[in-house]
């Protein structure tokens, strides 16, 4: 039968056998090695306002809504059953770290070490995005 192509790089950017190639060369440069890591684990996405509930299979942090200053504390709701917290100063020792702001729950995008095969990366369309392509952007 017909052989299915990488959707991406085939069916949305088009590349040739040789821009794959030079792609392959490109991400064995140790700089953009790193750089592609942190794009799989680095970071935080949002995970809940203030009172309401985090889902989040890593580490969560309480931040101000500008993502300007973050809590001291953080969270490891992988430790927690159902890897749910409740985004609430309680959860965060009561340490309202910058009062009378809004305030919102993070999470890692990495996971701890030995929970899943592999580094844990994954798209996952979420109630709020339009697609799964949507969940890729920064």
């Amino acid at each position: 039968g017909k052989q299915v192509g990488c959707l991406i790089e085939d069916y949305m950017f088009g590349m040739t056998a040789q821009a794959k190639a030079e792609l392959v060369a490109d991400l064995s440069n140790p700089v953009m090695f790193e750089a592609l890591q942190w794009v799989r684990t680095g970071g935080y996405y949002f995970c809940a306002n203030l009172g309401e509930t985090c889902t989040c299979p890593g580490q969560v942090r309480l931040v101000d809504w500008e993502r300007t200053v973050e809590s001291p504390y953080k969270v490891n709701a992988y430790s927690v059953a159902g890897n749910i917290i409740n985004c609430d100063l309680p959860t965060f020792n009561n340490h309202d770290h910058i009062p009378g702001r809004n305030k919102i729950c993070e999470c890692t995008h990495q996971m701890p070490y030995g929970s899943v095969q592999g580094d844990g990366f994954h798209l996952t369309k979420r109630l709020t995005s339009k697609s799964i392509l949507q969940e890729a952007g920064p």
